[in-house]
């Protein structure tokens, strides 16, 4: 009868280990899923500025073109419009 519980008490030990562990390893993939939507996220944010920048892209050079086939005082007036910021 001794053994059984002796038995029984290292049963209990390794189960409570093991289950701790079980614990820990399911923590630890939470926190890899949540790295892993943080990261796309900030995949997603990347992704929305790189396609902003293509999109005003031919905008921005399509305003370069325009402005050099002006005559130069045009150009300083339009600039002046274009950029208030820029006069400081």
């Amino acid at each position: 009868m001794v053994n059984f519980h002796r038995a029984f008490g290292h049963f209990n030990f390794w189960f409570g280990q093991l289950s701790e562990n079980f614990g820990q390893l399911f923590k630890n993939f939470g926190q890899l899923f949540k790295n892993f939507g943080q990261l796309c996220e900030n995949f997603g944010q990347l992704s929305k500025t790189f396609g902003h920048l293509l999109w005003t892209a031919p905008k921005i050079t399509s305003k370069i073109t325009s402005l050099s086939a002006l005559p130069s005082s045009n150009k300083s007036l339009l600039l002046k419009s274009l950029f208030p910021l820029a006069q400081m």
